[in-house]
């Protein structure tokens, strides 16, 4: 077992000898939205790529004739997509077309056939995913109003490249660090279903409210406000300790701190409020249009949200939580606007929900925060493992880790040395 001294190689160099190994999708005017048809030649998009995984979603068609012309941007299972418009920095594998011999990319995909005598797909992707890679990829694109990269930056992206054997071992451990994140992330998922399920087995789906609780509007569960935002050209206002929350950043039932800060003079001399801990925020606007978060500590947030602080003999914040995230997509229903699709603190107050009674709120209040408690312990454990995997993939690529160099292999040396570097990312899953 020995360290590895790696030589470099560019994308275009592990490329497969045959036109259009490397190739982008066509400009903008060669694909109109008007060539889109009901069926036909699938056309992938950016958004087939989700966390680094291709997914058969979101897809258009174009006609067989329009595909022909635009056969130089053809792909097939097997081929690795790069984004190279907008979200600069994702690849992926296309591992499944649905039965379609091809597909088409539009101008914001490229495309990259390897040559597998002589790199790893797997230890390609591993690197193109990685963070080493992700950040130089978006340091080198156009600083325009969308990020774009030139198809020759992506055919000059430099590769570490050990010898084949190498890199199949590396991709072995890799993928064994990451089996173990996965199983984290299931454990963690697995329980956010048990907070849904206990919740519907005590009372029932609220939408349709099958057990009859008595339904009561928002506007009588507590005290209700809207956030503000003070003026920037008051730089003073922005430096101060008080959170203050925009709507996108409701993403954990638990609000543990904002990304902009304001001072008690913001609040005095601005349309901001503060906000109870224990009250609960409400997104209005747009894509975070009744996301939610409970508040730890007393905080203030932008106009794009509401606060509820409940009253207490009538609403358990936790509950309300669970009871209005299931409910999201009904009252999302509800909203208005032709541009953007908007909920207003009016609009809000009318809402209305089933109420059981509050022993029963808080019993249920009472097992998610023991499930919760599960959740947070196992998300530390997730972290830890996600930083190790980290460190792992910078030594793989730095040639920091030991393997046989044997091609035709000591496999139980290899083996040795591919599950000791595992162990070392484990911790007590």
């Amino acid at each position: 077992m020995i360290k590895t001294v790696y030589t470099w190689a560019r994308l275009i160099d592990i490329a497969a000898n045959k036109k259009n190994a490397i190739v982008d999708g066509p400009f903008g005017s060669s694909l109109k939205v008007s060539d889109y048809v009901d069926s036909g030649i699938p056309v992938l998009q950016g958004k087939n790529i989700t966390s680094n995984k291709f997914a058969w979603d979101y897809i258009r068609f174009i006609s067989k004739e329009k595909a022909e012309e635009l056969k130089r941007s053809k792909v097939i299972v097997g081929d690795i997509l790069v984004v190279k418009i907008g979200s600069v920095g994702y690849s992926a594998e296309i591992t499944d077309l649905n039965g379609y011999p091809f597909a088409i990319i539009p101008a914001n995909l490229a495309k990259v056939t390897v040559d597998e005598t002589k790199v790893s797909k797997k230890y390609l992707l591993h690197w193109l995913n990685s963070p080493i890679m992700t950040n130089h990829l978006k340091s080198i694109a156009s600083k325009t109003a969308q990020p774009a990269l030139s198809l020759s930056k992506i055919k000059e992206i430099p590769i570490p490249l050990p010898p084949l054997h190498i890199q199949k071992q590396i991709v072995q451990v890799l993928d064994e660090a990451d089996a173990l994140i996965q199983k984290r992330k299931q454990a963690i998922a697995k329980l956010d279903e048990l907070v849904q399920s206990v919740f519907l087995e005590m009372f029932g789906d609220p939408v349709k409210n099958h057990f009859r609780w008595h339904l009561v509007e928002f506007k009588e569960l507590g005290a209700w406000k809207s956030g503000g935002t003070p003026s920037r050209k008051q730089n003073h206002f922005f430096k101060g300790d008080i959170d203050w929350y925009t709507a996108g950043e409701l993403n954990e039932m638990f609000l543990k701190g904002s990304k902009e800060k304001i001072s008690l003079e913001a609040i005095n001399h601005s349309s901001a409020k503060l906000f109870e801990p224990g009250s609960l925020l409400i997104g209005m606007y747009d894509t975070a249009a009744f996301k939610l978060g409970i508040l730890e500590k007393v905080s203030s947030a932008n106009q794009a949200c509401a606060n509820l602080t409940p009253d207490t003999s009538l609403l358990n914040v936790i509950w309300a939580y669970t009871n209005f995230k299931i409910m999201r997509p009904y009252y999302l229903s509800q909203r208005r606007g032709v541009r953007q699709k908007n909920l207003t603190l009016g609009m809000i107050q009318s809402f209305k929900t089933p109420l059981p009674p509050i022993h029963l709120q808080n019993q249920y209040a009472k097992l998610l925060m023991e499930i919760q408690s599960q959740k947070s312990l196992k998300q530390k454990q997730l972290d830890k493992l996600e930083e190790n995997f980290q460190s792992l993939l910078q030594r793989a690529y730095r040639g920091e880790l030991s393997f046989s160099t044997d091609q035709e292999g000591d496999g139980d040396a290899a083996q040795r040395g591919i599950s000791g570097e595992v162990s070392a990312v484990e911790v007590g899953s």
